[in-house]
């Protein structure tokens, strides 16, 4: 009988050392998936940043664009001045060659 009883409690040791060895997966497993957990929230974060960086990028482009439109009215204004004098020195030349007329 004792032998029976050996061979049991040999069995029942052999059976916690493998639920121990079990439980060590499963915690190494934990772990593992953890990490993983921890890698996919810092792809999240440099995502979120990268996201941000092309908003920011974005953001300068519309302003660049902002000021070459405001460049682009600036050039029309000036344009229109050049027009405007030219109208005027035309009108000038107009009357001098009336009063020459006249005079003549």
């Amino acid at each position: 009988m004792k032998t029976k009883y050996f061979i049991e409690g040999s069995e029942v040791a052999r059976g916690k050392k493998k639920t121990a060895q079990e439980e060590s997966e499963v915690a190494q497993g934990k772990e593992k998936t953890a990490q993983e957990g921890s890698e996919v929230a810092r792809g999240k974060k440099k995502t979120a940043q990268e996201v941000s960086e092309i908003a920011q990028g974005k953001k300068k482009t519309a302003q660049k664009v902002s000021e070459i439109a405001r460049g682009k009215k600036k050039t029309a204004q000036e344009v229109s001045e050049i027009a405007q004098g030219k109208k005027k020195t035309a009108q000038e030349e107009s009357e001098v060659a009336r009063g020459k007329k006249k005079t003549a």
